[in-house]
């Protein structure tokens, strides 16, 4: 009785786990539980139909459907999904391997013009903040507004970062701008004055 216990215990920690793993990767979904709880229902009651939801076809996607899956990185990698065993996805990245994920660690793939992302550009040769211009799900790709100029990259050179506060690459050239400014008046003022004591 005493290992029964343990196991049920056991298994509502990965639930709710889960289920809170869940709401921090789906804003929409935690916003729905957040109303559902202010409006009287019980938190437990709301998860568990949420759990209960999720597991029906609503939520499930079609082989060969491309979804986002979120990595080791925290960042969501666009994959096509393979198959469902239960609450377990099987997927395969677009930039290569295959892997099973739980079904919070998966949303679906929706890339739509003036969505932030990042991209690897490639006259940069680095993962980089980006705002999406168009999408083309004949070819997969993404025209996208990199720096000053636009580049177009393949989806498996594409990713959403996960909880970072966006920071315009424009603003980030003007902070870097600003910063070399001022460095360059220390330096000056600071021969200046070396000038003067050594007179």
């Amino acid at each position: 009785m005493q290992n029964d216990q343990r196991e049920i215990l056991e298994r509502a920690e990965e639930l709710a786990g889960r289920t809170e793993k869940l709401l921090e990767n789906r804003p929409e979904l935690k916003e729905m539980v957040d109303a559902a709880v202010e409006s009287g229902l019980p938190r437990e009651s709301v998860m568990e139909a949420l759990r209960e939801r999720l597991m029906e076809s609503e939520f499930q996607y079609k082989e060969g459907e491309l979804v986002f899956a979120i990595s080791e990185d925290e960042c969501w990698y666009p994959a096509v999904y393979l198959g469902q065993s239960g609450n377990r996805i099987r997927l395969r990245y677009m930039s290569g391997g295959e892997g099973v994920v739980g079904l919070e660690e998966v949303k679906p793939f929706h890339i739509k013009p003036g969505m932030k992302i990042q991209a690897y550009s490639n006259m940069y040769k680095t993962w980089t903040d980006a705002k999406v211009n168009t999408y083309n799900p004949d070819s997969r790709s993404v025209q996208c507004h990199i720096w000053y100029s636009e580049e177009s990259v393949s989806i498996e050179k594409v990713r959403l970062v996960k909880n970072k506060p966006q920071i315009d690459l424009s603003d980030r050239a003007k902070n870097a701008m600003g910063l070399a400014f001022v460095t360059l008046m220390a330096a000056g003022v600071g021969a200046l004055i070396m000038f003067i004591i050594q007179r």
